[in-house]
């Protein structure tokens, strides 16, 4: 999806409409079979504060097959395998277990309400806070 031409969409006052956007997300995913996440800083990804990445992710683990990459910049590299060695796997633990999905930002309000509800249908009235599926 180009996000420029999205943006250039809102500033001239059109909305691309959210399902457009899901079969495109879909469709790059299943011609590719393969996404890569970049996590910087990998303690506190900017990637899982945008919910459409988060859908990028959903939408890879959904389609069997697929391959999921995740890659940090070098210097953040150095900085987890040196966090692993102190640590080990409690590192990890530590750095995503605020994670919450519900708190992700999209340029459109309704495209989080949308995506919250594509990963967690079962969610009555929109109450997302005490979803398992989108912790």
């Amino acid at each position: 999806v180009n996000q420029f031409r999205v943006e250039e969409k809102r500033w001239r006052g059109e909305r691309e409409d959210f399902r457009t956007l899901e079969r495109t997300f879909e469709a790059r995913i299943k011609s590719t079979m393969h996404l890569v996440c970049l996590l910087d800083p990998w303690k506190s990804p900017e990637y899982i504060s945008r919910i459409w990445c988060i859908f990028e992710v959903w939408k890879a683990m959904n389609t069997e097959g697929c391959e999921l990459d995740i890659v940090l910049p070098f210097a953040q590299e150095a900085e987890f395998k040196d966090q692993l060695g102190e640590d080990g796997l409690l590192a990890i633990w530590k750095a995503f277990e605020a994670v919450r999905i519900q708190k992700a930002q999209a340029t459109e309000p309704s495209d989080c309400a949308n995506i919250l509800r594509l990963i967690d249908p079962g969610v009555k009235n929109g109450d997302y806070k005490a979803s398992e599926r989108c912790a």
